[in-house]
C-alpha cells in the first residue's frame, strides 16, 4: 500500500513537471545582472523576465552565459512576454544558448527592427513577434520545426520572408496583417510545404491547399483549396483570380478585403465556408460559373453584397440559385456573365452594359426611377441618367 501511495505521488509530480516546461525555475525572485532581468534554476539555467515598472529599450544582446553570487549561470530560454509592449526595444540578439522562446515574448515591440534568432530554436510560439511593425526582415534559421499562430502577426514592415526545410508546422494567421509583405518563398527541399511556380504563397504540398499569401500571390492552378484566413487583411488588393482547379474555399480566405471589386468563382468550387468574402465591403461583382449551385452560408458574403451588389449566375440556374442557402439572399441576381468583369470578360465583347443603378441617395434600384440616376457600367465607369 505505501509503495502505491509513493509510486501515485511520484507520478503527480512527473506530470506536473512535464506540463510546466520552465517549472525548475524560481519566479518569486527576479534577478538583474546586465541590463536584464532572470529568472534562476537550481540546475544554473537563467531566463530572461520582463523588468519591474520599465519596459527594455535600445539595443540588446542577451549573453549566454552570466555570473551571478559566484555562480556561473547559461540563459536557456525567454519567458512568455518577457518583452511585451517594448516600444523602446530597436534590435535583439539572443545567443545559442537559447532553445526555447515564449509565446508573445517581443508582442508589440513597435520599433524593433533587428532580430537575430539562433538555430538553437526550434520553435516559434504564437504571437511571439506579433505587432512588430517595425520588422522588415526576418531569417527563421534551418533548426525551427515549427511556426506559431500569430507568429508574425501584424508585422506590416516586413517584405519578405523564407520558409526554411525544417518547417514542418505553420498554424493559423501567422503572417496575418503582413501588409507590406511582397515575398514568400519556401525552400525547395521542405517536404511539408512549397510555393510551387514562383507564386509568392506558402502551399500545404500533400493537400494542395493553400494556408498563407501576400500582396503578389498568383493561386497555381495546381491548388484545390484556399485555406483558413490565406488572403484575409490584405485590405488594398482590388483583383484576385481563382484557379478553376480549385474546389474549397475555407472560412475566411478572403475575409476584409474592402477594396475588392468583383470575383469569379469557377465551376470546380464545391464548397464556400462562412465569412469566406466577408467584410468585403466594395464587392458589389460576383459572378458564379457553378451550374448546380452548392448550399453556402447566409454569412459567406457580407450583407452589403447581399443587399447591393449582383450576382451573376450561368444562363437557365437562376432558379436554382434563388433556393440554395446564402445565395439566395442576394437581392439582385442575373443569368449570363457581363463583358469586363474578372478573369471571364469575353473577348471583343461589344459595348458597355449597365451594371448597376442607384438614386442620388445612393440607394440601389432595379429600375430607372424618376429623377437623376446614377449608373455603373461593367467597364467601371458611372454615368448620370435624367428619367423623366
Amino acid at each position: 500500500m505505501k509503495h502505491f501511495k509513493l509510486s501515485f505521488v511520484l507520478t503527480i509530480l512527473m506530470s506536473m513537471v512535464g506540463l510546466q516546461a520552465f517549472a525548475d525555475f524560481d519566479t518569486s525572485t527576479k534577478v538583474y545582472v546586465g541590463s536584464l532581468y532572470y529568472y534562476l534554476s537550481w540546475s544554473n539555467q537563467a531566463q530572461v523576465t520582463s523588468g519591474y515598472n520599465t519596459g527594455y529599450k535600445g539595443n540588446i544582446i542577451i549573453p549566454s552565459t552570466f555570473t551571478y553570487n559566484n555562480k556561473s549561470y547559461s540563459v536557456t530560454s525567454i519567458e512568455y512576454a518577457a518583452f511585451y509592449g517594448c516600444s523602446g526595444l530597436t534590435s535583439i540578439t539572443i545567443p545559442n544558448s537559447v532553445t526555447s522562446i515564449g509565446a508573445g515574448a517581443f508582442n508589440g515591440c513597435s520599433r524593433l527592427t533587428s532580430v537575430t534568432i539562433p538555430n538553437s530554436v526550434t520553435s516559434i510560439s504564437n504571437n511571439t513577434f506579433m505587432g512588430c511593425s517595425g520588422l522588415t526582415s526576418i531569417t527563421i534559421p534551418n533548426s525551427v520545426k515549427s511556426i506559431g499562430a500569430g507568429a508574425f502577426r501584424d508585422c506590416s514592415g516586413l517584405t519578405s520572408v523564407t520558409i526554411p526545410n525544417s518547417v514542418t508546422s505553420i498554424e493559423y494567421n501567422a503572417f496575418h496583417g503582413c501588409s507590406s509583405l511582397t515575398s514568400i518563398v519556401v525552400e525547395a527541399d521542405n517536404t511539408k510545404f512549397d510555393s510551387r511556380d514562383n507564386c509568392n504563397a506558402i502551399i500545404e504540398t500533400s493537400k494542395n491547399t493553400l494556408i498563407t499569401a501576400c500582396q503578389n500571390t498568383k493561386i497555381p492552378n495546381s491548388v484545390t483549396s484556399i485555406g483558413k484566413g490565406a488572403f484575409s487583411g490584405y485590405s488594398w488588393l482590388t483583383f484576385i483570380n481563382i484557379p478553376n482547379s480549385v474546389t474549397s474555399i475555407e472560412s475566411r480566405s478572403f475575409n476584409g478585403l474592402t477594396e475588392l471589386k468583383s470575383i469569379v468563382i469557377p465551376a470546380s468550387v464545391e464548397s464556400i465556408a462562412s465569412e469566406a468574402f466577408y467584410e468585403c465591403e466594395k464587392l458589389l461583382d460576383v459572378v458564379s460559373l457553378i451550374t448546380s449551385p452548392v448550399s453556402i452560408p447566409d454569412k459567406a458574403f457580407t450583407n452589403k453584397t447581399y443587399a447591393d451588389g449582383t450576382l451573376y449566375v450561368p444562363k437557365g440556374t437562376k432558379s436554382k440559385y434563388k433556393v440554395r442557402g446564402g445565395w439566395k439572399k442576394f437581392v439582385y441576381m442575373e443569368e449570363g456573365v457581363p463583358a469586363g468583369i474578372g478573369s471571364v470578360a469575353k473577348e471583343g465583347a461589344k459595348g458597355v452594359q449597365e451594371a448597376a443603378r442607384y438614386t442620388l441617395d445612393g440607394k440601389r434600384v432595379a429600375t430607372p426611377q424618376p429623377g437623376l440616376n446614377i449608373v455603373r457600367m461593367t467597364d467601371g465607369s458611372t454615368r448620370k441618367v435624367v428619367v423623366k
